[in-house]
């Protein structure tokens, strides 16, 4: 991987202590990795590794076959593999080692505590990915990359991942940063050497080059609705009154049985979830209870449920029963979603009559329902186009494109940007230009959290503790 620049954060300073970790899950596996990091790497190797050849010490980057040996009992672990990269070309920037043995838990567990027992310590959440951004091997947009490609679930979401890591992001950032800080030197060169002959202060220029900033910014921010749901999945609810086929639709889009489905109204409490992939992105699908008044405690707590569910969706999937046509349940649940993004459907049309069919056509104010069968399959290739179509557009598709995946980076060139828009009107009101340089470090300031230069411990804390322990 190529990193980019990045200069260490001067808020926080450089752990000098060893680290150690399992960095494979827990479970049973083939392989499984304990990693070390830190000055005392290669003398805790040296003290529980043994090569198979028989020779003493480690070739740097060479893997070496051998015994993990418990040094107080001189009893063999385990045939292992061991390999020892010193600083500072390492993803940490220190020395690193790392045991690959076999992957089941117990042995790593007992591989970890001779480590420990040697002076390293338990890395915590995402330890080792910190000390890559301490040390400079990537900055903090790329390191939030790191742990979006381990959580990818689509292949948008994978390329997206990828994308950040690689610098995507970062260059782009970078390239902002530069040119106001070219915007920048033009008024300080005015603001400090005021006895100097250097004519007017270009202040057209300046406020054409923000504009042209500000511009770029704000297309940037509005990727962010698509990059949440690249990185988070689209989340729907199939809502509806008891018995319209919500369950039946879950299984079909699925295309296996997942939600149980009977005649009886109400057999779904709990909200059943599973997701499916449209276009390379994830729609995490939710079937909820039917919504109705229920003097049944358990069903009215599956109602309220399937209510909060409904609230915090991304687009909701609203049922009628075609064959049946309307009724006030339906009038009462439209007006609960009325203000989500939806998409109105008929179901049961395969055994509809066309009393129930005109109902449901003109039951829905702004659109006609979209006719559709959860048992045939009639209309389903439609919906899921719908689907795609109503949460992304084609440009948030491409593939190439950069996008805002997380509300942090979001948040820093909002931030930016209305700064920078302070500064463009300082400039056209004829303010001093101190005033415009302070507004200009202060949107700096702001566009430097994304990379990590200006960002505080607790952002950072937050960030690396959304990581596995290992990595």
């Amino acid at each position: 991987m190529q990193a980019q620049s990045h200069t260490k954060s001067p808020i926080v300073q450089f752990p000098e202590d060893t680290i150690a970790a399992i960095s494979t899950p827990p479970g049973r596996s083939g392989i499984g990795i304990v990693r070390i990091s830190g000055p005392e790497a290669a003398n805790i190797l040296d003290q529980i590794f043994v090569r198979a050849d028989g020779e003493k010490g480690m070739i740097p980057r060479h893997m070496h076959l051998g015994r993990a040996v418990d040094p107080e009992t001189k009893e063999d672990l385990d045939r292992v593999l061991a390999v020892f990269m010193p600083c500072p070309a390492t993803y940490t920037g220190q020395d690193v080692a790392e045991i690959q043995c076999h992957g089941g838990y117990f042995l790593l567990e007992r591989v970890l505590r001779l480590v420990l027992d040697r002076g390293a310590r338990l890395a915590e959440p995402g330890e080792f990915t910190r000390r890559a951004f301490l040390a400079g091997k990537l900055d903090l947009a790329q390191a939030e990359g790191v742990i979006d490609l381990i959580c990818s679930s689509s292949d948008a979401g994978l390329r997206a991942a990828g994308r950040m890591l690689s610098g995507g992001l970062s260059g782009l950032v970078e390239s902002l940063e530069n040119r106001l800080k070219r915007v920048l030197a033009r008024a300080e060169a005015h603001i400090d050497f005021p006895e100097d002959d250097l004519g007017e202060p270009p202040v057209e220029e300046m406020a054409r080059e923000l504009e042209a900033v500000i511009e770029q910014i704000d297309r940037l921010i509005h990727t962010h609705d698509y990059g949440r749901f690249v990185r988070e999945g689209v989340h729907v609810v199939i809502a509806g009154r008891p018995n319209v086929g919500k369950s039946s639709l879950l299984n079909a889009l699925l295309g296996r049985k997942k939600a149980i489905v009977t005649p009886v109204p109400g057999t779904t409490r709990d909200a059943v979830e599973d997701s499916i992939t449209l276009r390379g992105v994830a729609f995490a699908l939710a079937d909820v209870a039917g919504i109705r008044a229920s003097e049944d405690p358990v069903e009215k707590e599956g109602v309220g449920m399937a209510l909060e569910k409904v609230r915090g969706a991304d687009l909701c999937l609203f049922l009628v029963d075609a064959s049946e046509g309307t009724g006030p349940e339906d009038v009462e649940i439209l007006g609960t979603i009325r203000e989500k993004s939806f998409i109105p459907l008929a179901n049961k049309v395969d055994i509809a009559t066309p009393e129930g069919l005109e109902q449901a056509g003109s039951f829905f104010p702004d659109a006609a329902p979209l006719r559709i069968s959860a048992l045939t399959g009639e209309g389903l290739d439609r919906l899921r186009e719908e689907m795609v179509e109503k949460v992304l557009n084609e440009q948030a598709l491409s593939l190439n494109r950069v996008v805002l995946t997380r509300s942090r980076h979001r948040t820093a060139l909002e931030d930016c940007s209305r700064t920078l828009r302070s500064a463009s009107r300082d400039l056209a009101g004829g303010e001093p230009l101190d005033l415009v340089a302070v507004n200009l470090r202060a949107a700096m300031d702001h566009i430097g959290e994304i990379l990590g230069k200006t960002a505080p411990e607790e952002v950072l804390d937050l960030i690396f503790s959304e990581f596995c322990i290992g990595k």
